[in-house]
């Protein structure tokens, strides 16, 4: 009586099919739905404001001035290189294992991302700040954003 997995397979066929059709079915139910990443993607790209970035950033780096320092009243000015970039697929370019994108001008085509716009300066005013705290602050910007620390100022307001 030496039973072997062939044999196994053979007996049992029809509740191993049973259970792989019940798996299958559970899968297709618990999985995501919606948009595919690449749609989700465009949305984004395509709803980038600028000004809205500019304000998001200008908050969180006026978060970082407070918890640097004693600073409650800080303005925070910051400037681009540029306005971002949206990278598009060029025609019948594979952009992925299987998405492929066609299109004429750049409203057809399909965004692939959205390179956000380059920070070159920022400028900080700060009512009694410390010398100390202003070189932590700049050290801080210059390591986050990856520019000169002759390109960030932060004055104290007196």
């Amino acid at each position: 009586m030496n039973f072997g997995f062939a044999d196994f397979i053979k007996k049992h066929s029809m509740v191993i099919s049973v259970l792989l059709g019940i798996s299958a079915l559970i899968l297709l139910i618990l999985a995501p739905k919606g948009d595919t990443p690449m749609q989700s993607k465009k949305d984004v790209t395509e709803n980038f404001d600028l000004a809205e970035y500019t304000e998001d950033v200008e908050n969180k780096i006026k978060q970082i001035v407070k918890s640097l320092s004693d600073c409650d009243e800080c303005e925070i000015l910051i400037t681009f290189q540029d306005d971002g970039e949206n990278v598009y697929a060029e025609e019948e370019t594979n952009v992925s294992a299987d998405v492929f994108a066609f299109g004429e001008s750049e409203s057809e085509k399909l965004i692939i991302k959205h390179k956000f716009p380059k920070i070159c300066g920022v400028l900080g005013v700060c009512p009694n700040i410390s010398s100390a705290e202003r070189a932590n602050i700049i050290k801080g910007i210059a390591s986050l954003f990856d520019i000169s620390y002759s390109r960030i100022e932060i004055m104290s307001k007196q």
